[in-house]
């Protein structure tokens, strides 16, 4: 259990922080199950929402004979399943993805590894159309080189880029691998480098991949020597161009570091950011596309925490980025908490916050994402009333104040439902997927989606004549105002502001409404001083007015 005062910590930084904004409110739309032909352990790995809001999901299945195969489940954005597919190499060992891409036509491409037994595996990339129609399989690794995949990534012509870690069979010796293929599945080329002096560079390896425009990221582990023959592991990233050649390297760590790579995710300015395990605490670090580090920041916890592992990153669109951690108050098994922290685009940290759930127990997050509008989601897994894990997912505004929190209950008592993984699709509904235990199941893909309305308030439910947007009050304003519009049918809804330049700057409601009156509260702290329009969109109704922000 946690001691008093780490309680008392925890209670006033509740009273703090989450405080819920009355008029947020979260809804589960639907949820998706994939229960494989065996009824046994199928968990989902990684997710994708394509531009029509379609979520893809993939991950590993028991099959019969086989041990693990791929499953790859397309829904629409309504939740109907369009098709679900399997991939067995045919050998008698595991088949896991490790990743999933989808490109401009729908076509989807999952990445995972061919196990041969031992350490010793292939890597498989699978291509489906559309319709879910496997089309083709081509394979890295053969009958002297072993290779495992760690992440797959997808350039604006739809070439596909595998990375992960290639090694011999006789050594231990492994090293970096990212591979180019085209949409047809031809080898374009293939790129090594070896990082470690020493045979234990097994584990040296891709576990992130970024296409930005022309040029590749990709970063992983790396071990490395002081020169006294101590070993140590440190973060390597490597700039490629989409030719294959090396732009530049890094290689960063802390003094003897012990750099587990978590994630990477890029600004809208082309920074990459990257987050690490080190040791018990949290390495973080920014790059610029030049490749110059802007800053590295360690996090070391709260006061009296035992450890804090990353678990998720995400960078919002103002600069800044946020992680999911786990983080434990004392050595106890039970003494788990959510931890999400928020960097400033100076590394400057300018929130925590804990989730101690129900149970005061075991609490562990997953993922993080954020939205237009810079709000932090984080999801995983909590032990809840009735000793029930299930899948909490939590939403913090850009200032870390908790607007709503929602768990999701697979219906099997004691039981575990996790998520794994967190998206906001293009109209502001959050998607969770990971694995649940239904009643008579054991583990199945659970795919969760959730519409929200967030700082809307339905002041009457009387059905007006016609859509309308009235002129927001005050204005000129400074911060708040008021904008009242009309909502004459049933649908989806979107408020949005724009700059004079027609760039959208915050997307106010993105979710589906019913008839009524409604009023937004606009906090506009975060803009400068200027003049902006707003824009209601309902169905074939839109209309657009302007308002003044003066500091």
């Amino acid at each position: 259990m946690k001691t008093i005062n780490q309680l008392i910590l925890i209670f006033t930084l509740c009273i703090s922080f989450a405080s819920v904004n009355a008029n947020s409110q979260v809804t589960q739309q639907w949820t998706g199950y994939y229960n494989g032909p065996t009824n046994g352990s199928d968990q989902v790995h990684d997710m994708v929402i394509d531009s029509d809001d379609n979520v893809y999901v993939t991950g590993k299945s028991s099959a019969s004979n086989t041990g693990n195969d791929f499953a790859t489940v397309k829904y629409n954005s309504a939740g109907i399943q369009q098709w679900a597919v399997r991939y067995n190499s045919q050998s008698n060992f595991s088949d896991l993805p490790v990743g999933l891409a989808v490109d401009g036509s729908g076509n989807v491409y999952v990445a995972g590894s061919k196990s041969l037994g031992g350490s010793y595996g292939l890597i498989n990339l699978v291509k489906y159309n559309s319709s879910g129609i496997h089309q083709w399989t081509v394979r890295c690794g053969d009958s002297v080189f072993t290779a495992s995949p760690g992440a797959i990534a997808l350039d604006a012509s739809g070439n596909i880029y595998v990375g992960g870690l290639i090694k011999t069979y006789s050594t231990d010796d492994g090293s970096y691998l990212l591979a180019k293929f085209s949409p047809t599945g031809d080898s374009i080329w293939k790129r090594t480098y070896d990082p470690s002096i020493y045979p234990q560079g097994l584990g040296s390896g891709i576990t992130c991949l970024k296409v930005d425009g022309s040029f590749i990221y990709a970063a992983g582990k790396s071990y490395n020597t002081d020169g006294l023959f101590t070993l140590y592991t440190s973060m390597r990233m490597i700039k490629y161009d989409l030719n294959g050649n090396t732009v530049w390297m890094s290689n960063d760590s802390l003094i003897n570091g012990s750099d587990e790579v978590i994630g990477m995710d890029m600004d809208p300015s082309g920074n990459i950011f990257v987050t690490c395990n080190y040791g018990t605490d949290i390495l973080t670090f920014k790059f610029n596309s030049a490749g110059s580090r802007m800053w590295k920041t360690l996090y070391t916890g709260i006061a009296g925490s035992y450890y804090d592992i990353a678990t998720g990153i995400a960078a919002d669109h103002s600069g800044n980025v946020v992680l999911s951690a786990n983080s434990r108050r004392s050595p106890l098994n039970n003494s788990d908490d959510y931890a999400t922290l928020k960097y400033d685009a100076n590394g400057n940290l300018l929130w925590e916050r804990l989730y101690n759930g129900t149970m005061n127990s075991s609490d562990y997050p997953y993922d993080v994402a954020t939205d237009a509008s810079d709000n932090v989601y984080v999801t995983g897994y909590s032990l809840e009333t009735g000793f029930d894990f299930n899948a909490v997912t939590i939403k913090y505004n850009s200032s870390g104040v908790q607007l709503w929190k929602t768990s999701f209950d697979g219906g099997n008592n004691e039981n575990e439902d996790r998520a794994n993984l967190i998206e906001i699709d293009g109209k502001g509904n959050v998607i969770i997927a990971g694995y649940a235990n239904q009643a008579g199941h054991n583990e199945d893909f659970m795919t969760v989606k959730y519409s929200q309305t967030v700082g809307v308030a339905q002041v009457s439910s009387h059905i007006p004549e016609r859509f309308s947007l009235s002129q927001n009050y005050p204005n000129p304003f400074n911060p708040v105002t008021n904008i009242e519009f009309r909502i004459a049918e049933s649908g989806f809804v979107s408020l949005k502001v724009f700059d004079l330049l027609g760039k959208e700057v915050t997307t106010l409601v993105s979710s589906n409404l019913t008839p009524g009156f409604y009023k937004y509260d606009f906090d506009a702290s975060g803009l400068p001083s200027g003049v902006y329009f707003y824009q209601l969109s309902a169905g074939d109704f839109t209309e657009t007015k302007k308002l003044t922000v003066v500091k």
